[in-house]
């Protein structure tokens, strides 16, 4: 599936010192975790992924737009107090 990438989702990341290949790279390895987010009132499903890139733990946010498109919410370096949940 091709992804998507705007301005926004690009900062959001940048802001976390990761980049689009890196998070990209996460949500499409067979040895990442990627589980539907329980939310309450979700308009569209949110999927997360947990998974390992250039030495970085990186949870990415997601969801698919148009029926084949991954539209990137935001991801960041995993923290430690996360890690011990």
């Amino acid at each position: 599936m091709p992804f998507e990438w705007d301005q926004h989702n690009l900062r959001k990341i940048e802001a976390h010192g990761l980049t689009a290949e890196e998070v990209e790279a996460v949500i499409v390895d067979l040895a990442s975790t990627t589980l539907e987010q329980d939310r309450e009132m979700q308009v569209e499903t949110r999927w997360e992924t947990v998974g390992r890139c250039a030495g970085k733990r990186i949870v990415a946010v997601w969801t698919v737009r148009g029926g084949d498109v991954i539209r990137v919410v935001t991801a960041w370096i995993e923290s430690r107090e996360r890690k011990r949940r």
